[in-house]
């Protein structure tokens, strides 16, 4: 069923999704021919274009299907899909697996855009090799002088998951809590206001659970990168090191996330209210 229903998701929604690839592809390229030219302030302008494109990428797609999973679920075309003789938490899961399938996707195209536009980009802005091939050796050499590749390798999957990943959660989390009743009655600014009042949340909880995790990733004194303790306190007031990411969000974060699947899984489950 899941399956059946994640290919209506991408039949529904590829129009929409391949229109946004196009516009990066188009931006990026475009960009990055001009930036290649060297013309003062235009090559400035349009290289600056071209890596605005790529970055957006992914977060515009989210946006788009979060917008779509609102129309289709809670809007008028709503009213056809809560008619399938399907469980709600059922249908919701197959929305948020696909919105994850997309920004798997988007970030492959992000980064393949990367690759395509940044010899222009980095001609025009002089920002080092031209070769990206070259520019991704640079950045893992600077990397790996301070630590392991599995430790990067580890970073970056955890990092991607958070700041990623975890957004359709929360994103889909404002569209339910924002249209069940009496918040539908501001129809879309009722989603909105869920999601600062769920954005705030999320991060009073990180600012709480960095507090009481007073642990980063930092420089060791053997001169690596490693777990360190700090002060959060002393850090947010001054006087502390600014080197050290903190790492006790990261269990809040996902605490959050869970409690918001549950939360927005409980409410398909009971019934949603159509705007």
């Amino acid at each position: 069923m899941t399956t059946t229903l994640l290919r209506h998701e991408w039949l529904r929604t590829r129009g929409m999704l391949l229109t946004i690839a196009a516009l990066a592809l188009a931006v990026s390229v475009l960009g990055s021919g001009l930036a290649a030219l060297r013309v003062p302030l235009v090559s400035q302008t349009t290289g600056l274009l071209s890596l605005v494109a790529i970055i957006v990428l992914v977060p515009v797609v989210q946006v788009a299907l979060t917008v779509d999973y609102w129309r289709s679920s809670y809007g008028r075309i709503g009213y056809f899909t809560q008619t399938l003789p399907i469980p709600g938490q059922v249908i919701f899961r197959a929305k948020l697996l696909w919105s994850w399938i997309a920004t798997a996707g988007s970030l492959v195209v992000a980064v393949a855009l990367a690759i395509i536009a940044w010899p222009g980009v980095a001609r025009g802005l002089g920002l080092g090799p031209v070769n990206p091939f070259a520019a991704i050796g640079d950045l893992f050499a600077s990397v790996t002088q301070y630590m392991s590749m599995w430790q990067y390798v580890a970073l970056l999957v955890v990092g991607l998951a958070i700041a990623v990943f975890n957004w359709p959660v929360q994103y889909y989390a404002a569209a339910t809590i924002g249209s069940e009743e009496p918040r539908n009655r501001f129809g879309g600014g009722g989603v909105v206001i869920a999601w600062v009042v769920l954005y705030v949340i999320t991060q009073a909880v990180a600012m709480v659970a960095i507090i009481a995790i007073p642990f980063g990733i930092g420089l060791t004194d053997a001169g690596g990168v490693g777990l360190v303790g700090f002060s959060p306190v002393q850090d947010l007031f001054g006087g502390g090191s600014s080197d050290i990411v903190p790492i006790g969000f990261v269990p809040a974060i996902l605490l959050v996330s869970v409690v918001l699947l549950w939360r927005t899984a409980r409410s398909w489950r009971r019934g949603v209210s159509l705007v």
